[in-house]
């Protein structure tokens, strides 16, 4: 696949944002900021993009546990979201309907969705972290931003680099 066809380029406008909490629904941070941003239109409102906001695990966050039957941070491989068959779990299920709404995955076929931010956070003793798969420039842009905004705290910043042709099975990959 030519990712770097489906990319948003520094020089590209970014109109369309997802927000997605709830990936993982004992991850409470994102759940709540997601359900945040849905209530208050003023809170995710920007004049120079729109957004979509979405609790992607609806079950597990019923449930407090970190899925229900699948972690849904390994349901957006293009193949199993290209198969109709492919729906046997709650997360797969809900895998797809997330694709439709800020997607596709799929080669040649542009996303719905300019930029996803997936929010997640974690127990271990890191501060704040912010992780992306690319070393790019808007990349690079959003965490200059973001660490000017998040001045008095220690920030780590993680990057899984891809290998070509390479396909990861996150939501974030999606758009």
């Amino acid at each position: 696949m030519d990712w770097a066809a489906r990319r948003t380029l520094p020089s590209s406008k970014v109109s369309r944002v997802a927000i997605v909490g709830g990936t993982h629904g004992n991850e409470k941070n994102g759940v709540y900021l997601a359900k945040y941003f849905q209530s208050s239109e003023q809170a995710r409102s920007r004049p120079s993009f729109e957004s979509t906001v979405i609790l992607s695990n609806v079950a597990a966050i019923k449930k407090n546990v970190r899925y229900v039957e699948e972690d849904m941070n390994r349901c957006f491989f293009m193949k199993d979201l290209a198969n109709a068959e492919h729906t046997a779990t709650l997360e797969a299920r809900r895998a797809k309907e997330i694709d439709g709404i800020i997607g596709p995955k799929r080669p040649k076929l542009a996303p719905a969705m300019d930029f996803v931010i997936d929010l997640h956070n974690t127990t271990a003793n890191t501060g704040v972290a912010l992780m992306r798969l690319l070393m790019m420039t808007l990349h690079m842009q959003w965490v200059h931003i973001s660490c000017r905004l998040i001045k008095k705290c220690e920030l780590r910043i993680g990057c899984k680099e891809r290998k070509i042709g390479q396909c990861y099975p996150l939501l974030v990959e999606v758009a």
